[in-house]
């Protein structure tokens, strides 16, 4: 059970990672989300672990609406539902329209993303999962939920305003700052992994900030070493994650 459980975890993601319309994202979103809550509950017969299943629950589904909000919110704003129409008529929106569905998508993806402030459910969660679950959803979940909003502020709302790129850059900086801090605290091996995510979460966020930043300001050299670094990040977290569970 646990192993189609994974299986079907996986496949979520990849449908996030592949879907090109708000109806696929939205739907490859909201599965991602609901098998990842049976990962999480795979011990429910435990207090602590029933606590940590409704924690996640309630910000995955806190997240999932705000996401919802602001796809839909450009759909209207352009009258089309394809990414691709979508990215094309982006440099067309209105300005309003522009900043609203940026904030809601940055607070949606933040909250599964495990960005301070809205990062608590995951040191509750990982140590609650399977070990070979804990990987995925420390390693790689948190790296899908980045690129889903790297996909709405490059892409679907682009260029997003400056203000916005230095508010992410500084929670970024905040969120990698506040898990080194709580990871030294820990004597708890998967506290201490979790930690260490929110750590690494934060500097993936602050250097997506910046790549949204050089494109705003229109310096593609930079943010295409920006965007180099994210994904070289992604790729280093991921192996030692898996390492370190695997070691557990």
């Amino acid at each position: 059970m646990q192993a189609l459980t994974l299986a079907l975890f996986i496949g979520a993601m990849i449908g996030v990672l592949l879907a090109r319309s708000v109806a696929a994202f939205v739907l490859a979103w909201e599965s991602m989300s609901l098998v990842s809550t049976f990962l999480v509950a795979a011990h429910h017969e435990q207090r602590s672990v029933r606590r940590a299943v409704l924690s996640y629950a309630i910000m995955s589904q806190f997240g999932t609406l705000f996401i919802i909000a602001a796809l839909v919110m450009l759909a209207e704003g352009s009258g089309h539902f394809t990414f691709t129409q979508l990215t094309l008529a982006a440099p067309a929106l209105a300005a309003p329209v522009r900043v609203a569905a940026l904030t809601l998508a940055s607070i949606g993806f933040a909250s599964k993303a495990g960005i301070v402030p809205l990062h608590f459910w995951l040191p509750r969660a990982h140590p609650a999962a399977q070990p070979y679950a804990s990987a995925l959803l420390s390693g790689l979940m948190l790296a899908v939920a980045l690129y889903g909003f790297a996909n709405v502020a490059l892409d679907l709302a682009a260029p997003a305003p400056p203000s916005l790129c230095v508010a992410i850059i500084a929670i970024g900086a905040l969120t990698a700052c506040a898990g080194g801090l709580y990871a030294a605290l820990q004597s708890d091996l998967k506290r201490l992994l979790a930690y260490s995510s929110v750590e690494n979460v934060g500097i993936l966020a602050a250097t997506l900030g910046l790549a949204m930043l050089a494109t705003a300001c229109n310096v593609p050299a930079i943010a295409g070493l920006a965007l180099l670094a994210f994904f070289l990040h992604v790729a280093e977290v991921f192996s030692l994650n898996e390492t370190s569970v695997a070691r557990d």
